[in-house]
This record gives structure tokens, C-alpha cells and sequence, in this order.
């Protein structure tokens, strides 16, 4: 008779050798879709078939694939974006974008973006060129920067809300990283009258872009505090700026942030000054905000993200994701992140995905979703087809996730 532990082994010793191969199989498999793929990207020609797109690869394969699709995405928009940074005209559709640029500090270690919007709005060329002249001007206290003041493409009072301003101001930041060297998590944006409208309106829409914002004198139309929890907000307005009531909005927004603030110590960073006796006009007062806002750097991985889809709509925030199609303005999401732990507080999308990327959590670890009370655990994942969506989305490898999740 054969003992249980003679059973034991002798299971034990039909098994490992079946989890050896399997496990290497797997890791065959992922080499071969790494090796073409590299083969693919050297001809600057990507075509992968269903099988690779989804075959699961290795950690480490997963992250070689995005650093050789960004190879490839880098030339490819070399070549798109050159005549555009040359030109100091970026462009998309109908829409023209003229830009005026200055240097601060040593040329060769710029390493940091300001991006400054122009007041004016619904009035004459002349006006919008006016003010888009004065923006150029408004800063000196400027520290080893590129500062580049935009000419918006249309002259009315939403000039900065429109679809169109996110997609050449993302062209805009990217040029200058691949150009002139700036560090991607050294992007900042400011905008004074309706350049701060437009600020309210980007900082939430292009949160996973920048390391902070400065919104000045300016109204926020429908934008709520909320959007702004991964980047560093500074708001200056004169506290005789009553237009609109923008002084008394400014005022609310201060108590909104320091009560977000306060509830989420992580989040919700924010330098607000209501400058007494000054009007729509703050003598450089706001110029303090260019100097706070240097200190920080882009949190590609929070925590914890709060996403208000805008009327703008977008497919991504940080590491969440949505349909765009399916996507409406107003669509919420609140998402804690602790480690391979999400917790889905709110949402309302009516698809909303979880991504990540070996870099974001513990590949060797389950991913657990807690979701309307259930609790979900899920094996990470990583795919060609998932890295190169999110690729294609961002042209960011800080915001390439190789794995994703779909949630609802």
C-alpha cells in the first residue's frame, strides 16, 4: 500500500514540473512578442496581430514595450511637431496658435514649462493682440524657465475653454520636452482675467499634465474646486474685483479648498490671496503665485483621483479610464489607491476602467477592487494592447499602463 506521503511526493513531483512549464511557456511566449514587436518598432512600422496584442507578458517585458513604443512615438512626433515649434504656430483643424517664448535663467538647463494665458476675449483682434502682448511681459521673477505666452485661436470669452486649446496646448508641452529638453513633471500653467477663466477650466482637464496652476482674476463659469486635488492650485484676485462676483467666488473657493484640504491632507495643495484695496488689476501682486507654484513637481501616481468630466471631454485621468464615447460633461469618480488596493468611492460613468503598469503596483500581488460593497480581486495583467491605448491616448510614459481593469 502506498502511504500518504509517498502519495504527496509523488503528486509534488508531477506538479512543479507542470508549473515549471507553464510558467515558462508564458515567458516564451512573452520574449516572442517583445522580439517582433522590437523588429516592428525599428521599421517604424507597428502591425502586432490579436494573439500578441493580447498575449500576457512578464513585468519586465511589459515596461521593455513601452519604453520601445516611446522610442517610436518620440520620432514620430518629431517629425509632426517640428515645423510647429520652429514656426512658433502650433495648430489643429482650423484653428492657429501662435506663441511668443522666453528664456529665464541658463538655455541649456531649462528644465521647467510655464504656460501663461492672455486676458481679453469677446472683443476686437486688436484688443486680444494687445493683451496677448501684455502676458509676455507680466513676469521677471522667473528662475531657469521656458515661458511661453499662447495667442488664443479664437477671440471670444470662452477663447479658453474650448476643445481645441487642450489638444495644441498638449502639443505645445510636448514639443518642449522632445525640443528643449523640459521635464515633463515640471509643467505649470497661469492665465490672469480670461486666461484665469481659462485656467479654472484646464487645471482640472489637464491635472495629469501639470505640477501645479495659477488661476488670476478670473471666473470659473460651472468648474467646482473638486478637479483640482492633484495639483497644486494658487488663486489671486483683488478684493474689489466685483465683476461677476469674482471676488466674492474667489473668497468661496478659498473656504471650498481649505475644507477639501483638511479632509484629504494629500490633496487638495492651494496658496489663496484675496489682495486688499486692488481691483481687476493686482500691480504684479499675483506674481508671487509663479514663484510658489516652482516648488512643486507632477504626481503621476496619487492616491487617490477626483475626476469631473468636463463639457471637454477626456478618455483618461491619471490612472482612470473611461469610454469617451459613452462619457458625459458632468460624469464623476472618486478612487482611493493604496497600494494593489482601489476603493471606488463614487461614481457615475457608465464605464470606468483601473489601470496600472508593474511600476504603479506589486505585479506579484492580486489587485482588489472595492466597488459598491463587493470586493473583487483580479491577477494583474499585462498586454501590448492596453500599453499602446494608453500610450497612444498620452505620448506619456508616466501615464502608460500596460494592465487595466474595467470597473463598470
Amino acid at each position: 500500500m502506498i502511504s500518504v506521503k509517498n502519495k504527496i511526493v509523488k503528486a509534488f513531483t508531477v506538479l512543479v514540473p507542470s508549473l515549471l512549464m507553464v510558467s515558462c511557456s508564458t515567458e516564451i511566449a512573452s520574449r516572442k512578442v517583445v522580439d517582433n514587436f522590437k523588429k516592428q518598432v525599428s521599421n517604424q512600422e507597428v502591425k502586432m496581430n490579436e494573439a500578441e496584442l493580447s498575449c500576457p507578458l512578464t513585468g519586465r517585458d511589459a515596461e521593455k514595450t513601452a519604453h520601445l513604443y516611446h522610442k517610436y512615438l518620440d520620432e514620430q512626433d518629431k517629425l509632426n511637431l517640428r515645423s510647429q515649434w520652429e514656426n512658433k504656430l502650433y495648430y489643429t483643424g482650423t484653428y492657429n496658435m501662435p506663441i511668443k517664448v522666453k528664456y529665464f535663467g541658463d538655455h541649456k538647463n531649462h528644465r521647467s514649462l510655464i504656460i501663461s494665458l492672455h486676458g481679453g476675449g469677446s472683443t476686437t483682434k486688436e484688443a486680444n493682440d494687445q493683451q496677448w502682448e501684455n502676458q509676455i511681459r507680466l513676469y521677471n521673477n522667473i528662475n531657469d524657465a521656458i515661458y511661453i505666452a499662447p495667442r488664443a485661436a479664437v477671440d471670444a470669452w470662452n477663447m479658453w475653454h474650448q476643445e481645441h486649446v487642450d489638444v495644441i496646448l498638449n502639443n505645445i508641452i510636448r514639443s518642449y520636452i522632445l525640443f528643449e529638453g523640459v521635464d515633463p513633471d515640471k509643467v505649470y500653467i497661469t492665465g490672469y482675467s480670461a486666461g484665469g477663466d481659462g485656467v479654472y477650466q484646464l487645471a482640472p482637464r489637464l491635472s495629469d499634465r501639470l505640477a501645479a496652476a495659477n488661476m488670476n482674476a478670473g471666473h470659473p463659469n460651472e468648474v467646482t474646486p473638486l478637479g483640482v486635488r492633484n495639483v497644486p492650485f494658487a488663486l489671486f484676485m483683488g478684493a474689489n474685483d466685483a465683476a461677476y462676483k469674482r471676488n466674492d467666488i474667489a473668497r468661496q473657493w478659498k473656504v471650498s479648498l481649505d475644507s477639501l484640504h483638511k479632509l484629504d491632507p494629500d490633496g487638495y495643495t492651494h496658496f489663496v490671496e484675496v489682495v486688499p484695496n486692488k481691483g481687476h488689476w493686482m500691480d504684479h501682486k499675483d506674481s508671487l503665485a509663479i514663484t510658489w507654484m516652482s516648488k512643486y513637481q507632477r504626481n503621476t501616481n496619487p492616491n487617490r483621483v477626483v475626476w469631473t468630466q468636463d463639457d471637454v471631454k477626456h478618455a483618461s485621468s491619471y490612472w482612470l479610464a473611461t469610454e469617451i464615447e459613452k462619457s458625459k460633461a458632468g460624469d464623476f469618480a472618486d478612487v482611493i489607491k493604496d497600494g494593489n488596493e482601489f476603493t471606488v468611492k463614487e461614481c457615475t460613468f457608465s464605464s470606468l476602467y483601473i489601470q496600472y503598469s508593474p511600476s504603479t503596483i506589486d505585479p506579484k500581488k492580486p489587485i482588489v477592487v472595492y466597488f459598491n460593497g463587493t470586493k473583487t480581486e483580479y491577477k494583474p495583467v499585462f498586454t501590448l494592447e492596453n500599453m499602446m491605448r494608453s500610450a497612444d491616448l498620452s505620448h506619456d510614459i508616466s501615464l502608460t499602463y500596460m494592465g487595466r481593469i474595467k470597473v463598470k
